[in-house]
Parts: structure tokens; C-alpha cells; sequence
């Protein structure tokens, strides 16, 4: 015969209850990252406590994303085929130091929603990741994500092929602070100082041209 509810001691399936409880709450405290409830900030630290650990995974993003290819030319053998044309063979690039060039291309183009997305991170948590005053150990890593974000952009302006350029631009506007100039490009107050000396040395000639010659 097999025992009913009222066989139990009275205070039996309370303790049970208990134990299952303490039992879910330690769960819950592994998976929400040393929270004692999942969802509840109370208690809660950085997923990433130091600068080298940030880095190390956002490089990890960009590795995740991207490939180093070869730089290659069409070089002409000098041999022809049977048809008369000239024979190009690929042969890579190398710079003025005389290495093989590569090229790092993006297979996927990298974003701030991916990077958080790798990072496991939300988008409020890597804004908080980008202040100096908060998070200040982060600060080179953040910077350095950003560069990399904005140099893929500047690279797809200069080398996309055709004219599809909006979402780009659009990109740049709203999250990089850049705007399109209608007027001049720039004033004496906006020049870098190479160009600045060089336009106020461009004056100065023409100022000496229309000077009176001197009386003898």
C-alpha cells in the first residue's frame, strides 16, 4: 500500500518546498551572472572587468567577421596565346618596403548592433562601456572599436563601386557626426596649419605683384 499526502510529517512538505526554492534561486544566481534573480540589477557586475578582457573580445568581433586577403595586379608575361593576346598572370603587390601587401575585407560589414550582439552585450551597456567618466579603463578599447567602424565606412565611400552610397552616408551623418557641405569646403579658420601657412604664403605674393615699383 503506498503512502498517501497524510502519511508526511506535518512539516515535511514545507521543508521540501524550501529546498526546491533555495535550490532555483542558486540557478537563477549562475545563469543572470551572479544575480540573485534573473532580471533584477541588485548585485549585478560588468560582464567584462577589465580593459585587456573588452579588448580581447572586440577584436574577437572584428577577427569573427573579416579576412586578410592577398593585394593582386594582372602583370603581362610578355607570352601570348593563340590568339595573339598578351598572357596576364596574378602576382601580388608589394609595398615600397618590398613585403606582400594584404587587405583586410569585411565578409559581413561590422556594426555597433553586431558588436554587441557578439559581445553579448546590450546597446545602453556598450554606451556606458564608451564613458570616459564611468568607465574610464575602457576608453581605448571603445575608441579603437569606433575607429574601425568608421574606417570601414570611409573605405566603402571611396571604393564602392556605382553610386549606392546612401545608406553609407546616411550611417555617417547620424552616428559619426559628419555632415555634407553645400557651399565652400572650408575657411582660413577651418584649414589644418600646412595649408593655412601655404595660403597666407599665397598672399603675401600677391600682395607683393600689385605693390607700385619702387621709384629709383
Amino acid at each position: 500500500m503506498s503512502a498517501g499526502a497524510n502519511d508526511f510529517p506535518a512539516g515535511k512538505p514545507l521543508a521540501l518546498a524550501f529546498l526546491f526554492f533555495q535550490d532555483f534561486l542558486t540557478r537563477q544566481s549562475v545563469q543572470g551572472g551572479g544575480c540573485a534573480i534573473r532580471g533584477s540589477s541588485m548585485g549585478r557586475t560588468k560582464k567584462y572587468g577589465t580593459g585587456q578582457a573588452l579588448r580581447r573580445a572586440v577584436e574577437g568581433y572584428f577577427a569573427s567577421i573579416s579576412r586578410v586577403k592577398p593585394v593582386m595586379e594582372a602583370c603581362n608575361t610578355g607570352e601570348k596565346d593563340q590568339w595573339g593576346h598578351f598572357i596576364l598572370e596574378w602576382r601580388p603587390v608589394k609595398n615600397a618596403r618590398g613585403e606582400d601587401m594584404t587587405d583586410i575585407e569585411f565578409v559581413i560589414p561590422p556594426t555597433v548592433g553586431g558588436l554587441c550582439r557578439y559581445l553579448g552585450i546590450s546597446r545602453d551597456t556598450w554606451s556606458q562601456y564608451c564613458s570616459r567618466e564611468r568607465n574610464p579603463q575602457f576608453s581605448e578599447t571603445t575608441e579603437w572599436a569606433r575607429e574601425q567602424l568608421l574606417a570601414w565606412r570611409e573605405k566603402e565611400l571611396m571604393t564602392r563601386p556605382g553610386k549606392d552610397l546612401t545608406g553609407v552616408m546616411f550611417d555617417l551623418r547620424m552616428n559619426y557626426g559628419m555632415s555634407e557641405r553645400s557651399g565652400p569646403v572650408s575657411s582660413a579658420q577651418d584649414d589644418d596649419p600646412i595649408t593655412r601657412s601655404l595660403k597666407e604664403a599665397a598672399n603675401a605674393l600677391k600682395k607683393t605683384d600689385t605693390d607700385p615699383p619702387l621709384a629709383l
